[in-house]
Order: structure tokens, then C-alpha cells, then sequence
């Protein structure tokens, strides 16, 4: 659902972006307070392995596909503030690196995915506390898509690029679909991490973000090449052809350049340096912060 520069207006744009910085300057400040060495590690990891599961595309109906958002695992594993960071270092190495989302519309981009889909999923885990964990888990999975999917659709209509008539039903249709998919999946990345994260040790977390690189890669030859919810529906509903190309990543399409007669070596390589400054850039982002202001 990540939204590309020329299908939102700028005054839209710049909004979201100052209305995502207040969350995530909250979330920075109430993780300084409770600042542990073991949860920092925890958000490193989570935001590895999210950034490199977002990579495989699932197939859905139509010819379209889906992939992890993330934002409930995020929050079953590290809670809503840690949870905001982790999503918003995936989103920005995503836009940075990978061309992955405008850079323009990336506040759009972190208010939609990592703010309302952190804080959606959570408000509606708190109202079905006395369910099983694992439907707590899928519940939250499924709101958190399908509310940034609406926020995406009203930001699409405000902008003028599509009737809210049009584009809503299509685009809640549409990822209601992606969000049972992103269900099935937060359960099975809760239960195999959330212990293993409670309390880990850097060369834990190193190792955890090691394995999930070795099984994205193998992988990757699997992954649905289908448009994604948001690219069908700006097909579907002739606003695709706005897209406008602003800012030239230096690993466009999670292509490394280098390889580009291998596509299979481009992409695993452009997966591991992915993975590497996620991580870096979560776990540094917390230290630096704690530092600062002790």
C-alpha cells in the first residue's frame, strides 16, 4: 500500500508528514523513559524481519497481490511505541533506498502504515481482550490494513485524484482481502518470535534477522510479481498512469543495479542490504535519542 509521489496533492503530503513526526517523537520519548538495552535490540530485530517479509508478494484474487504490513506484529511483540519506530524505519528505508513509496508522499506512506495501522490495530485489540490471542491477533491484523486502506482512500479523494465513491469500496474490498492474508501471517511471526524477542541479546537478534534473510531468499523466486492492492486499483480506476518519478533511489525496484543480469542475485542482494540498514537504522535511532537527552 506504499503510495508513489503524483497521486496525492502536496498540501496533503505535508500534513501527514508533520501529523506522523508528533506520534513518533512521543513514541521516541516513552521509549527514552523505559530505555532497555534488550528492547532496543527487539525493535532492530522486528523492523528486520518486517522489512524483509513485506518482500514477498502473495497472490490474492484477480490478478493482484498482497503482502505483510506488519503493524500488528509490530505491536504484539514490542507494544505501540516500539511498534511505531520499527514500522517507520521499514517505511523509511523503503522510500530511501528502494524507490519503495514517494519520497513526497511518505508521510502519507508512515501516517497510514506505521501510525493509524499501529494505533488502529491496537485500539481494537484493547476492545476483544477476553478472545484468544490468536484472534486478538488476526482481528488486529485485519483492522489495521483495512483502516489504512480507508485513510488511503480518503487521501486519494481529498486530492482529487479519484471519486471517494470509487476508489473506497475498491480499495476496502480489495485489502479486506490482503488483511485475512496479513491475519494468518502475524500469527505465525508472533508465535515463532515474540518469546524468542522478549528479552534478546545482540548476537540473538543478529542471528534472528540472519535466518529470516536465508528463508526470504529462498523465497523469493515464489513471490507474486501481480500489481498490489493499492497499484490494481489505481489501474482498475485509471489513476496509475499519475505516478510521477520525483526522486531516483539508488536500488530502485529492490533491484541491486550491479547484478542486473541476475535478477535472482539483484533482488537477494538488495534484500540483505535492506535488512542490514533497517536494522542499523532502528537500533540507532533509539540509542541516539536515549543518549541525547540523559
Amino acid at each position: 500500500m506504499h503510495t508513489p509521489d503524483g497521486f496525492l496533492t502536496s498540501w496533503i503530503c505535508i500534513l501527514l508528514m508533520i501529523l506522523s513526526v508528533i506520534p513518533i517523537v512521543l513514541s521516541l520519548r516513552n521509549l527514552q523513559k523505559k530505555f532497555t538495552k534488550s528492547k532496543v535490540i527487539a525493535i532492530a530485530a522486528i523492523s528486520t524481519i518486517i522489512f524483509l517479509a513485506q518482500m514477498i508478494n502473495f497472490p490474492i484474487l484477480n490478478g493482484t497481490s498482497g503482502h505483510l504490513i506488519g503493524a500488528s506484529v509490530a505491536l504484539f511483540i514490542l507494544g505501540v511505541d516500539g511498534a511505531v519506530i520499527a514500522m517507520t524505519s521499514v517505511l523509511l528505508v523503503q522510500a530511501l533506498v528502494f524507490g519503495d513509496g514517494g519520497m513526497i508522499a511518505l508521510g502519507a506512506n508512515i501516517f497510514n502504515m506505521a501510525i493509524i495501522g499501529v494505533y488502529s490495530a491496537d485500539w481494537i485489540r484493547q476492545k476483544i481482550k477476553t478472545i484468544s490471542k490468536n484472534a486478538q491477533i488476526v482481528v488486529s491484523s485485519f483492522t489495521s490494513v483495512v483502516c489504512a486502506s480507508i485513510l488511503a482512500s480518503i487521501e486519494l479523494a481529498l486530492s482529487g485524484t479519484v471519486g471517494i465513491g470509487l476508489v473506497l469500496p475498491a480499495m476496502v474490498i480489495t485489502h479486506s482481502v490482503i488483511g485475512i492474508g496479513e491475519g494468518l501471517l502475524a500469527i505465525f511471526l508472533v508465535g515463532l518470535f515474540a518469546h524468542k524477542l522478549k528479552m534478546p541479546s545482540l548476537k540473538i537478534s543478529i542471528a534472528i534477522s540472519g535466518i529470516s534473510f536465508l528463508v526470504i531468499a529462498a523465497l523469493l523466486p515464489f513471490a507474486s510479481t501481480s500489481p498490489d492492492g493499492l497499484e490494481r486499483v489505481a489501474i482498475n480506476l485509471g489513476f496509475y498512469e499519475l505516478e510521477t518519478l520525483i526522486y531516483s533511489a539508488p536500488v530502485p525496484g529492490y533491484a541491486l543495479p550491479l547484478f542486473a543480469t541476475v535478477p535472482y542475485i539483484a533482488s537477494v542482494s538488495a534484500a540483505l542490504i535492506g535488512a542490514i540498514l533497517t536494522f542499523l537504522l532502528s537500533y540507532s535511532s533509539i540509542r541516539l535519542v536515549s543518549s541525547r537527552i540523559k
